[in-house]
């Protein structure tokens, strides 16, 4: 980590002798947000649903090697953006039983449920992240969508509002007694986390704060 010129680089790099050649490769290893997408499933009562979804991880400078073996391989350069279509292929099946097992009713009105998707693709996401030499930070977003999906979302109205808020609540609970509470450094990251919940799960701003002061 720093600043470095060329030359003092090389040094560094090449710092024991006469050295073989070295390869070095630069990362970028703060937090990185990468969309999901997957289309063209369908539900348990065949209506076609697309999923969304946004992930946050980093670069785990200790596990460098599965980066390079796993991930980066023969490569000359790797965006970031390549690593969500690598992982498409590992939420696949989890996205795709979810669906397939689930009521267009289920996936929009039960709140448990679609809780269980979100432990089980974060699961999912962290084991296959973990191999490739990175951390999941959180999955910041995972959302049904599709034409019809929404469609019956809208008629779902209050419904629909009442699932987010127990998930929303749910989430909060899990936060004040799990690991996530001590990663957060200060009361500007919690606020931060809490804001950003808050919007994935559409609540307003009265129930946001109602909960966080509980």
């Amino acid at each position: 980590p720093g600043m470095h010129n060329l030359d003092s680089l090389a040094r560094r790099i090449n710092k024991w002798g006469s050295a073989p050649p070295r390869t070095v490769i630069l990362v970028d290893n703060g937090d990185v947000v990468v969309p999901l997408r997957l289309e063209g499933m369908r539900s348990a009562d065949e209506i076609p649903v697309d999923f969304y979804g946004e992930i946050a991880f980093h670069f785990a400078p200790k596990q460098a090697a599965d980066f390079v073996t796993n991930l980066f391989k023969a490569r000359t350069e790797l965006r970031w953006e390549e690593v969500s279509d690598i992982l498409l292929s590992e939420v696949r099946q989890a996205v795709e039983t979810m669906c397939n097992t689930s009521s267009i009713e289920d996936l929009i009105k039960d709140p448990q449920r679609r809780l269980r998707f979100e432990d089980q693709l974060q699961e999912t996401l962290g084991q296959a992240l973990e191999r490739y030499g990175m951390a999941l930070v959180r999955v910041a977003s995972a959302e049904f969508t599709g034409k019809e999906y929404e469609e019956l979302r809208a008629k779902a109205g209050d419904l629909e509002l009442k699932a987010r808020g127990i998930e929303f609540q749910q989430r909060m609970r899990e936060l004040v007694s799990g690991e996530r509470m001590h990663e957060l450094k200060n009361e500007q990251d919690l606020n931060e986390y809490v804001a950003q919940l808050a919007q994935e799960k559409q609540i307003g701003d009265r129930q946001r704060d109602h909960e966080f002061a509980r």
